[in-house]
């Protein structure tokens, strides 16, 4: 690139890495904010808290990056025009490729920063997430527990614990399970054990009773010499159920959904194996669709803020209809087609009508060419020679 493509290169980067990072700051406070309760109730450290947070990241990055990089280029490209700098680069004969260049750079790079963050980063920052929500729950279990009184774990779960035993085990140990309203259960062991595991823990009662009324009028009865509860199982309020989303990409891809678990059925493993790679495509759509509305210097400028306006509108457009056709995409191969055809034909359709004919990418030589002969004439009449046909007209 030259050093006017480095120019417009370095402002687009520059507010397109501002514009993310303010957006995934206000994303991630909003996510945090749904967390911080629970991981307060739980008596995490501030280090826990930061480490959540870092880990949130790659996700709402994936999502906000194609957004950043489009209004990163429309505010710049506006600026630009506003500014009369578009105008000046065309008339000094640079051509359109000296701002086109720069856009499909950065679009480019935002396209290898999805890729990379959603094939590989997120499936490990998505597994640290329910190690952390899974340490959380035992903690927020042996929080109960020192409090002596019912604690409730999540919506309709509740946790009691009389007392502690002369080795730590638990004494009189009372759950209530009302998360759903088909069927209420509750348990009662004389005694239990909260056994950590990496990234969680069971709950081990022993001597108890399990009762639940899955029918009206009808209270089934179960008594039990030990009982072992995975502490996954009462997540919290934070909602990160082992899924198709911890898996790594490669793990993912030979997965059998018919024997991996009730967590991971065919239509949610399909789905997240085509948001991972439909994700990145957005970025390369968005490119020439900046360039036919925003492309080239107009001498109105409220007429280039409406091209640009049109521009962030058909962006958002775009990715309203990929992400419906991406939500059906695990249960119809139809839907699954149109999640990759949606980006692929918007790039398609948008390079033809920016590109058609090469007229768009077509150097300033033709005007340089063009313009000569009468800029040589201009020189010509300041040195006051005379034309040909003049000579000839005055002898």
């Amino acid at each position: 690139m030259n050093l006017v493509e480095r120019y417009i290169f370095r402002r687009m980067f520059e507010f397109a890495a501002i514009a993310l990072a303010i957006l995934t700051l206000v994303i991630l406070t909003t996510q945090l904010l749904n967390h911080i309760g629970f991981l307060v109730e739980s008596r995490q450290s501030f280090l826990t808290l930061v480490t959540l947070a870092l880990m949130l990241v790659p996700t709402v990055l994936v999502a906000i990056a194609p957004f950043a990089f489009l209004v990163g280029a429309i505010v710049i490209l506006d600026a630009m025009n506003a500014d009369s700098e578009l105008a000046v680069i065309e008339a000094a004969g640079a051509g359109p490729a000296t701002y086109i260049r720069p856009v499909f750079l950065l679009a480019a790079l935002t396209a290898a920063l999805c890729f990379v963050v959603s094939v590989w980063v997120e499936p490990l920052a998505n597994r640290k997430v329910r190690d952390i929500a899974a340490t959380a729950n035992a903690d927020l279990i042996r929080a109960a527990v020192s409090a002596g009184e019912f604690k409730e774990i999540e919506d309709g779960l509740f946790i009691s614990v009389d007392s502690f035993g002369a080795e730590g085990d638990l004494l009189g140990v009372f759950i209530v399970d009302r998360r759903t309203s088909e069927r209420v259960s509750y348990i009662h062991a004389r005694s239990g054990q909260l056994a950590p595991v990496k990234g969680g823990g069971f709950l081990l009662l022993t001597n108890g009773e399990m009762q639940s009324d899955s029918e009206p009028g009808k209270l089934s009865s179960i008594r039990f010499q030990t009982l072992s509860l995975d502490l996954f199982t009462y997540r919290g309020r934070m909602g990160v159920n082992y899924s198709p989303r911890q898996y790594r990409t490669g793990d993912l891809l030979a997965l059998d959904p018919a024997t991996a678990g009730p967590g991971f059925a065919p239509d949610k493993v399909a789905k997240e194996i085509n948001r991972r790679f439909t994700d990145w495509l957005y970025p390369l759509a968005f490119a020439p669709l900046l360039i036919v509305f925003g492309g080239g210097a107009r001498s109105i400028r409220s007429q280039q803020r409406v091209m640009l306006l049109g521009a962030a509108l058909s962006g958002f457009l775009v990715r309203g209809v990929g992400y419906l056709a991406l939500d059906g995409s695990g249960q119809s191969t139809l839907a699954a087609l149109f999640a990759y055809a949606i980006p692929v034909c918007t790039f398609a359709l948008f390079s033809v009508l920016a590109f058609g004919g090469g007229l768009r990418l077509r150097p300033g030589r033709d005007r340089r060419r063009n313009s000569s002969s009468p800029y040589r004439g201009g020189k010509a009449a300041v040195r006051g020679d005379r034309p040909a046909n003049a000579a000839a007209d005055g002898g």
